[in-house]
């Protein structure tokens, strides 16, 4: 089965430096938006702090991770003619992912990815990344995150009118936003289009208001349920089935892009039909290997 992620394709950008979110009087794990002129001047004051750049936004590591896996992805969004775009194109091509880029005058978005206490908190220039892909699929089956439909504009709305057309995976993403956005996040969990809903500790509760709301609205509705623990693993309702499974041990360098990852991973083993016991394994396994990358980055893997 071919999945078509679509959402804004950003450059990543990871440094450790907890003084700088205190700075900007953010909550730890809060994504702010700053236009171009902003986003440089923060970028310039951490600039000896930066750990990695590397081709970043949630749709585009979950199309990054089912790729790797062997799984068949198309990925949709907008980039800038500059050089970030141009590296973000490039990269996905080396993946295997099919690209539906839409190519505009303007600046790649950017992401600032600020590390402190295993957690992380953003900064993000939103750019032409935010702008209309050109997507016009239906009857398939499609990825999205809040960040998808939520805060960007142009493609917010291209992902909202495509999500009455298609099946979807939907990923919470930022329990500042999810609440933010509460009712038009209910409004996509309750559709007969949504076929799973993904978050972590945090966002789940955002939504659900807690974890046994949020059982109770899987059991009843028989979609998919996946919760993110971290270092404590995963769980979930799968057709109204529970199951948990423990984290993979790994020395972790940055956990950002994981959750993406997991998504990827679980996905995959949907697609591929494999056994319901299988899936969390599998998307504890692929969010693992994410973190042992500076970066919303997996190397070379093998199933």
């Amino acid at each position: 089965m071919r999945i078509f992620s679509i959402g804004p394709p950003m450059l990543d950008i990871s440094v450790k430096n907890g003084r700088i979110r205190k700075s900007l009087g953010m909550g730890l794990e809060e994504c702010i938006f700053v236009d171009a002129r902003g986003f440089e001047e923060i970028l310039g004051r951490v600039k000896k702090k930066v750990l990695c750049k590397y081709p970043g936004g949630n749709e585009k590591n979950f199309a990054e991770g089912f790729a790797k896996l062997g799984g068949r992805v198309e990925f949709y969004g907008a980039l800038g003619e500059d050089r970030e775009g141009r590296k973000i194109e490039i990269h996905l091509k080396k993946c295997g992912i099919k690209a539906r880029l839409r190519k505009t005058n303007g600046k790649t978005g950017k992401v600032l990815s600020i590390l402190e206490k295993g957690k992380q908190s953003y900064v993000s220039f939103k750019g032409v990344s935010g702008e209309k892909s050109g997507a016009k699929f239906e009857n398939k089956f499609m990825y999205f995150s809040t960040y998808a439909i939520a805060e960007y504009g142009g493609i917010s709305k291209e992902v909202l009118r495509l999500a009455r057309r298609n099946k979807y995976f939907f990923a919470l993403e930022n329990a500042w936003i999810v609440k933010k956005y509460k009712l038009l996040h209910l409004e996509l969990a309750k559709s007969e289009n949504c076929v799973a809903i993904s978050g972590n500790e945090w966002e789940i509760p955002a939504l659900f208001g807690s974890f046994e709301k949020a059982k109770e609205w899987a059991k009843k509705s028989k979609k998919h349920l996946l919760i993110k623990l971290g270092k404590i693993g995963s769980m979930g309702i799968l057709n109204g089935k529970f199951y948990r499974e423990k984290a993979f041990r790994v020395r972790t360098l940055d956990s950002t892009g994981a959750g993406d990852y997991f998504n990827a991973g679980v996905a995959y083993a949907m697609a591929e039909g494999m056994e319901e016991s299988k899936w969390l394994k599998l998307g504890n396994w692929l969010g693992a290997e994410s973190c042992k990358h500076y970066c919303a980055k997996i190397g070379a893997i093998s199933l």
